[in-house]
């Protein structure tokens, strides 16, 4: 059986799917932003995906990365690797300046944006059924020095495997990608607990052999 989907959404789904579901994820200040609120506002929608698909497996969130050493080849921060539940998850972030350019540190006078990439990879075992998962995420949280801070990113997610102990028996595979566009999140004081403006769209197809 194959099912492939187009999802458009606008600010409500954008929230709930990037950005978390409630108003904690928001800007708690106008301008400058400190890493942590940052890192806050920015969740993993491919391992939020993954964790919904394998029924509610915790995988862990977002927040900010400890450990993590700059690297001046890659101008990056490069954080060490965790493990949960059979998975690996790698992450780096890059801090920019309004110029684009990269930073060797934090300075929230002049830090303009935070590009987060992370990768999730390995397998697991939910009630009897097996899941390989491969995970990719690039999202980008600009305008930290305003009050309106902007989300932009792309997460590629790609789950096989045989499920025995479902309803549906049989091999498993699914591939999605989402695709995160201008996000626009509200200051906390504001009032508002949803982006003013944005979308998300998710491209998926998912086959089980022997569905209807």
């Amino acid at each position: 059986m194959n099912t492939p989907s187009r999802f458009l959404s606008l600010a409500a789904v954008a929230l709930i799917a990037a950005c978390g579901s409630d108003s904690g994820t928001a800007p708690k200040s106008s301008a400058p932003v400190d890493l942590a609120t940052a890192f806050t506002e920015m969740t993993l929608p491919g391992l939020s995906a993954a964790a919904a698909l394998m029924g509610g497996v915790n995988l862990p969130s977002a927040g900010v990365p400890t450990g993590c050493n700059y690297v001046a080849t890659s101008q990056s921060f490069v954080c060490p690797a965790l493990a949960a539940n059979g998975l690996s998850i790698t992450s780096n972030y890059t801090l920019l300046d309004a110029a684009g350019h990269p930073m060797s540190q934090f300075d929230a006078n002049t830090v303009s944006a935070l590009r987060v990439r992370s990768t999730v990879a390995g397998a697991l075992t939910v009630s009897g059924d097996n899941y390989n998962i491969d995970g990719q995420q690039d999202q980008t949280l600009s305008g930290l020095r305003t009050a309106t801070h902007t989300l932009n990113g792309t997460n590629t997610l790609h789950v096989t495997g045989n499920r025995i102990g479902s309803a549906i028996a049989g091999a498993f595979d699914s591939r999605s990608t989402t695709t995160t566009t201008n996000v626009v999140l509200p200051a906390q004081d504001s009032g508002n607990s949803y982006p003013s403006s944005g979308n998300i769209a998710v491209d998926q197809t998912t086959s089980v052999a022997g569905g209807l």
